[in-house]
């Protein structure tokens, strides 16, 4: 260390190569200046810049050696990575006057799993009593994680740099061995062709006493170092000390930090590894497309992190499988179409030969038991449920509830399907419930025949069309009908993820977060190989999009989608738009803003694919038909071509009870149609329904000529109907069945891009905005306390 500096800096050269070669980090002077296989933190831009491939976070790290000045009169560094990006800058100085500065930046390549390499260049400053120098130097370290457990490094350093300098070349080689699950970490470095007296080996330790505090020591050249960390949220503090005869006290003192700004890859890189195996967890309150979060709702995941993390597994070279941990998650009518979307990229993975393992943590019910079937092999719990495998919705009426209270409803609507769904009818109508009852049918069998097919030789169809009538069964009964593999917990996951590959070795686990991504990057020379993917999820809305900070929820603004569109349109590398869609609906001017510009999409070159996530109705439905070519799951539900109107509620019967008496002076025969005081007259619902009539023909002759049909062939289809996705294709709504991933491919085929397609997201994040306008919403004071409903049906809706 900077103790050898005493003794040797009557001799320029020497001093020079001591002020630039002995290490710089607290926490390694701690370990008696060890490093060069350890490369866990930012330590490696200095001892082995091979170590920055894998830092994968961004930090900052500074310190101060020899605190009291004992030896020197000043020794400060600081540091900071981007990803495999490292920066270092030193300043030291003797109290002969001699000093160094240095700047060193640092670049880490990893070229297999476990072996990388790196290059330093410094930029030095040297100034002495009788001259000044500058120039430069390169160091060269290469890094091979033999093992999880040991590790060798070798650092050229200064292998490369001026003359004017006059530093020599030298190697370090060193090594590292972790015991105890990482609790305590062994290393050794030698350094070769330095100049000066005595060895120059280092030996250090380091141990975890308890999570967040670690004690060291070590040798340095000789002299006995120690050191401790202490960590803090986001900060961790370093203390080293050095003991040595010369100084006053008799220890040198350093102290330093490191902030991780980002949470540092846990992952351990090797040559020789165990099986690894990607977790991506599902529960909780999914939506289809992006999540959200709101303040009393909390966080929704959405299917679409879901399925990234699927693709980011698949795509990793050394992910031999997945573990799917699933927690029971919430859904509605449509939440089969996000099961099977996320069902349909596991199956996928299956293809490209990953294994997959299900652990159902509480068990499974319905849907969740689909999404597990996938699997290799299924584990339940000992105590969880199996079963539930049957269909069902619920419809909640109020409208009796109203009338009690003496408010009257007139709901308006074109399609006698149209109300199906409306808290506000008064029950379903022979031919609604024969539609829900086709859902049902179309849902259950594509869940009995997948499940079947996926569980193939270990229960017959026959069996499971026999308990799969929504009885539930203990995981034992599970076990013996076939419908699981293993009752245990989450280890046996792990053992059985194991024994799919004929291994006793048990596997290894890989978080979301460390899972190795693609680098893309823009070039110089650019392709015109970009696919825009366009979201629209939740309610189509004239306006901006936005989301619901209070309770939840997005919204859809045509305002925002159109300039969206138009960015595609002008972007020569986007070869083909999709637009995905999880929606069921919402303005009819809204979803017809939307429509006319993919229209103009198309005119100009641009390929246009719509893919349906779990719902895709009404408005949704009008948007997707502006495509060339539209995607749907088998269990999306879309269609509902109609319009309807929320419904006026007349309130006047409901004051007379209150004894509250309400006059109207009114200018305009009328002018307080829309008041809620009293009902429509006859004329005013025959207005309204000519106009109704008008939106439905538009919405008809949109569908027509996205489909290449007559109107009269899409009217013997409307009426408000819904289908599954593979009904859709039945009636030719929709062209093929498949996920966002199929949708990828046929965009691709389609637009004639060579290679992997470059998908771009288009989306629209302002948090000020949205939460200001999410609790505006949410509060319901969008038009003000007492909102008046003049003009409220000028904007239809085509919502289920």
């Amino acid at each position: 260390m900077l103790c050898i500096m005493l003794i040797t800096y009557a001799f320029s050269s020497t001093v020079q190569e001591e002020f630039i070669k002995s290490g710089t980090f607290i926490r390694q002077a701690g370990m008696g200046s060890t490093g060069t296989a350890v490369c866990d933190d930012l330590g490696s831009i200095f001892y082995n810049p091979a170590g920055l491939a894998r830092a994968g976070s961004a930090g900052l790290s500074f310190g101060t050696i020899d605190v009291n000045k004992e030896i020197v009169d000043q020794d400060h560094y600081y540091a900071g990575n981007m990803g495999s990006l490292g920066y270092l800058g030193y300043d030291r100085q003797l109290p002969t006057g001699e000093r160094a500065k240095v700047d060193m930046y640092g670049v880490g390549v990893r070229s297999s799993m476990g072996i990388s390499y790196g290059l330093t260049y410094k930029n030095i400053y040297w100034d002495t009593a009788i001259e000044e120098r500058r120039g430069y130097s390169v160091d060269i370290g290469l890094l091979l994680n033999i093992t999880p457990q040991f590790s060798i490094g070798v650092l050229g350093q200064d292998a490369l740099s001026e003359k004017v300098m006059e530093i020599p070349g030298s190697t370090r080689i060193g090594g590292v061995y972790r015991l105890l699950d990482d609790r305590i970490m062994i290393a050794a470095d030698s350094e070769i062709g330095r100049e000066g007296p005595g060895d120059f080996t280092h030996y250090g330790i380091e141990g975890k006493v308890v999570e967040g505090f670690n004690l060291r020591a070590g040798i340095d050249r000789g002299y006995t170092t120690f050191g401790a960390s202490l960590d803090f949220p986001f900060m961790r503090i370093h203390y080293a000390g050095l003991l040595n005869k010369d100084a006053e006290s008799g220890t040198i003192q350093m102290i330093g930090g490191e902030i991780s700004l980002f949470e540092k890859p846990t992952r351990p890189m090797s040559v020789i590894r165990p099986k690894e195996f990607a977790l991506v967890e599902i529960g909780g309150d999914i939506v289809g497309g992006i999540g959200d979060f709101s303040i009393f709702g909390g966080g929704r995941i959405g299917a679409d992190s879901i399925i990234a993390n699927i693709k980011d597994a698949v795509k990793d070279p050394y992910i031999d499988g997945i573990i799917i941990k699933i927690k029971g998650f919430d859904g509605g009518l449509g939440s089969f179409g996000i099961v099977q979307e996320i069902r349909g990229e596991l199956q996928k993975a299956k293809e490209k030969g990953k294994k997959i393992v299900a652990y159902m943590e509480e068990g499974t019910l319905g849907d969740e038991y689909y999404l597990a079937s996938v699997a290799d092999r299924i584990i339940a719990p000992p105590s969880g449920t199996v079963g539930g495998l049957g269909k069902t919705i619920n419809i909640i009426r109020i409208k009796g509830l109203l009338e009690k209270f003496g408010i009257e409803v007139q709901l308006l609507a074109r399609g006698k399907y149209k109300t199906t769904f409306s808290s506000l009818s008064p029950e379903l109508t022979k031919e609604q419930r024969h539609m829900i009852q086709g859902i049902l049918a179309d849902l259950y069998r594509q869940m009995v025949s997948d499940i079947a097919k996926s569980r193939e030789g270990k229960i017959s169809i026959n069996k499971l069309k026999e308990i799969a009538d929504g009885s539930i069964f203990s995981a034992s009964k599970a076990k013996e009908l076939g419908l699981v593999d293993e009752v245990g917990y989450f280890k046996d996951a792990e053992r059985i993820g194991s024994e799919l590959y004929g291994s006793k070795e048990d596997i290894r686990v890989v978080e979301a977060k460390d899972l190795i991504r693609d680098q893309e990057e823009d070039f110089l020379i650019a392709f015109p190989n970009k696919i825009a993917v366009i979201e629209v999820n939740g309610d189509i809305v004239t306006g901006r999009s936005g989301t619901n900070m209070l309770f939840g929820g997005r919204t859809t603004g045509a305002d925002s989608v159109s300039e969206q569109i138009r960015k595609a349109i002008g972007d020569w590398q986007v070869r083909a738009i999709i637009v995905r869609v999880n929606s069921g609906g919402g303005s009819a001017v809204a979803s017809g803003q939307i429509y006319s510009e993919l229209k103009k999409a198309k005119a100009k070159g641009k390929i246009v694919v719509a893919s349906m996530g779990d719902m895709a109705a009404s408005g949704g439905y009008y948007i997707s038909a502006a495509a060339n070519k539209i995607v749907a799951d088998p269990g999306t539900i879309t269609g509902s071509i109609g319009v309807v109107d929320a419904g006026l509620l007349v309130y006047s019967g409901l004051l007379k009870k209150l004894d509250i008496k309400a006059e109207t002076v009114k200018e305009g025969k009328h002018s307080d149609m829309f008041s809620g005081l009293r009902k429509l007259s006859t004329e005013e619902l025959n207005l309204l329904t000519s106009y109704m009539e008008e939106t439905y023909q538009e919405f008809l002759g949109a569908v027509a000529d996205g489909r290449g049909m007559t109107t009269v062939e899409v009217g013997g289809l409307a009426e408000g109907r819904v289908y599954t996705g593979s009904q859709a294709l039945d009636k030719k709504l929709v062209d093929n069945l498949g996920n966002f991933s199929d949708s990828v491919d046929l965009a691709a085929k389609l637009a004639k891009i060579q290679g992997e397609p470059k998908l771009v997201y288009y989306r629209e994040e302002n948090f000020f905005f949205q939460l200001g306008q999410g609790a505006v919403k949410a509060l319901g004071l969008g038009n003000g306390i007492f909102p008046n409903r003049s003009g409220g049906l000028s904007e239809y809706r085509l919502s289920m």
